[in-house]
């Protein structure tokens, strides 16, 4: 092969002959076109890797870190003793069958307990569940952070409202942000778990309605969507570098109800449910109902 060569480019006259030129300029296209080809490929693969993080990042491929029978109770800051919506006292009542003889004290901390609720029947449960852990988290606004944690691992939430028209009234604002934050967590709205508003002491004589409970909690909600609009981007008091603590609780609050019309609570991503009862009559069997049927 070498020998014909020399003697193709004697003949020439020391120039390289066409069909050489030729098929030189054959494999420089080749191998062009092939390198261009894994260019694309490598970016195709790259975006199409960002595409899938962003997906994920959205719900697409989120984790469902929730546990199994975990139930948050929360709620207004209790603004005096006889005004506190009384989700420490559901919880103990839940336990304990009935209230502590001595009272409650008010605590500032995010507590949780693990117990079988006195005369549930584990049968009437969807899952046949016969303990749960209900996690109490304080209503005042240093307690953002516990609520935002306890959120990521919440089967279910039942926020618990004082329902006498002076009480209720009194924590309007504190009870419409407390929604808010619960309807938009990340967690929350993507696994749509459901919510149980409890109006308790809905056995006293001034006890508003349920529907002018629910009402009230709208229009409050819709105000306090409209004054968060310039702060969708961040989590209600709590800041980034704190949210980075939190399993699966992203910067980003999801925005609630549609764009340009009032709020209305079937705008919510998962269900929002209302009852009555009192914690003090032991009136609790749409607490019973609710927790077997979700959690």
């Amino acid at each position: 092969m070498g020998s014909r060569l020399r003697a193709a480019l004697q003949a020439a006259g020391g120039r390289v002959p066409e069909w050489v030129r030729a098929r030189n300029g054959d494999v420089v296209w080749v191998l062009g076109s092939a390198l261009l080809g894994l260019v694309v490929l490598l970016l195709v693969l790259w975006l199409g890797g960002k595409i899938g993080r962003g997906r994920a990042g959205l719900g697409g491929r989120a984790r469902d870190l929730r546990e199994p029978g975990v139930v948050v109770v929360c709620g207004p800051s209790a603004r005096g003793a006889e005004e506190s919506p009384g989700k420490t006292a559901l919880i103990k009542t839940l336990k304990h069958g009935a209230m502590p003889p001595l009272g409650l004290v008010t605590t500032m901390k995010c507590s949780e307990s693990r117990f079988t609720p006195k005369g549930w029947d584990p049968a009437a449960a969807r899952s046949r569940r016969d303990a749960y852990t209900f996690v109490d988290v304080g209503g005042h606004a240093s307690m953002a952070l516990d609520l935002t944690r306890a959120l990521c691992r919440a089967r279910a939430v039942v926020v618990v409202l004082d329902a006498r028209k002076a009480s209720f009234m009194a924590s309007l604002r504190d009870s419409g942000q407390c929604l808010y934050d619960v309807m938009t967590h990340p967690t929350v709205s993507r696994f749509q778990t459901p919510i149980l508003i409890f109006c308790n002491k809905s056995d006293a004589k001034d006890a508003l309605d349920e529907r002018s409970i629910r009402e009230l909690l709208r229009a409050e909600i819709n105000r306090e969507r409209k004054s968060r609009e310039s702060e969708i981007g961040t989590i209600h008091d709590v800041t980034a570098a704190e949210a980075q603590r939190v399993p699966d609780a992203s910067t980003q609050n999801v925005y609630l109800g549609y764009e340009g019309e009032e709020f209305q609570f079937d705008h919510a991503f998962g269900p929002v449910l209302f009852s009555r009862g009192s914690v003090l009559a032991t009136s609790l069997e749409p607490i019973q109902t609710f927790v077997q049927a979700h959690a």
